[in-house]
């Protein structure tokens, strides 16, 4: 799966998750390990003040944070 594939499925989520009728059913809350996934995602849309011009957020940004996300459910 592609970076813009999955930025936008995860897009697509969050604005579903904050939707009444999604939040009247959970509590008003966007649930936590959503949220994590979808700020990874976001972090990788765009270049960061901090970085140089050179540098791919995906690839700094978005790759380490889903990997770190992904390690919590390892056996």
């Amino acid at each position: 799966m592609s970076f813009q594939q999955g930025d936008a499925i995860m897009n697509a989520a969050f604005n579903a998750s904050t939707t009444e009728q999604f939040l009247a059913a959970h509590d008003h809350a966007i649930p936590e390990a959503m949220f994590q996934v979808y700020q990874a995602f976001d972090e990788g849309e765009y270049c960061h003040s901090k970085a140089g011009a050179e540098v791919d957020p995906e690839t700094k940004y978005t790759k380490p944070l889903i990997q770190a996300f992904l390690a919590k459910f390892r056996d």
